[in-house]
């Protein structure tokens, strides 16, 4: 029997192969790791695996779960962002003011214009009979830059529990508007006293109802239709101009 030495060198080391035929199983690398991070020459990233996938088809992207008040907050702030602008407190406090305020210069040459209308001379006025209307009250109409002078009768007058409830007539045509008629009551001393719509019924007749403010509704609880009046009027359409 030969024998034949093999003679090794100290620094190193052999190791036969074990498994089959000599050779290594093969090992798969089943870490996440390349799925997760995939080399950067292929230009395509993922963000890794989700840990509630089922692996059934690769990788599911994950889902964002929003708690539902977070998501009404976000729906009410895009609701304010595409809100219009509030109105400012100073334009509130200009729009609750009456034109007599906002306008004094244009009011007080109406006032004064108002004040000039004779309705009869003053030999001429008579106390009317029981049975007809009263006594004429001098009216200005003003409608966009035009201005008429006339005068109206009390068909229907009642003050009951702080409310002034009219009806009158006009001795000439009504004023012409599609948006509404403004009535100011002007006292004898061309102070304004209030400001209401009034509502046309005919041709010439007009009718409103408006709270009065004491002492007035107590000093008018008295009036009657075919009295003389204590005030002038002024009627303003909506498209007058300032």
């Amino acid at each position: 029997m030969l024998a034949f030495g093999i003679a090794l060198k100290p620094d190193l080391v052999f190791n036969p192969p074990a498994g089959h035929h000599g050779r290594a199983p093969a090992q798969r690398d089943r870490s996440p790791h390349l799925f997760a991070h995939p080399s950067p020459a292929c230009g395509v990233s993922h963000p890794g695996p989700d840990p509630n996938s089922t692996g059934r088809a690769g990788i599911q992207h994950m889902k964002r779960k929003i708690p539902i008040k977070q998501l009404l907050r976000w729906h009410l702030a895009q609701a304010e962002a595409a809100a219009p602008t509030a109105p400012r407190a100073r334009r509130l406090l200009e729009a609750a003011r009456p034109w007599w305020e906002t306008q004094p210069e244009q009011f007080q040459a109406l006032a004064e214009q108002l004040g000039r209308i004779h309705t009869a001379p003053d030999d001429a006025v008579t106390k009317p009979k029981a049975s007809s209307v009263g006594y004429p009250v001098p009216v200005l109409m003003v409608h966009r830059a035009e201005k008429m002078e006339t005068s109206a009768r009390v068909i229907y007058l009642n003050v009951y529990d702080g409310r002034l409830r009219l009806r009158l007539r006009l001795d000439t045509v009504a004023l012409k508007s599609s948006e509404g008629v403004e009535v100011t009551f002007v006292n004898s001393q061309l102070r304004p006293l209030f400001s209401t719509k009034a509502i046309s019924l005919k041709t010439k007749e007009y009718r409103l109802d408006v709270e009065l403010r004491e002492p007035l509704a107590r000093d008018w609880e008295r009036l009657k239709a075919q009295d003389k009046m204590p005030f002038l009027l002024l009627f303003r359409s909506s498209e007058t101009e300032v």
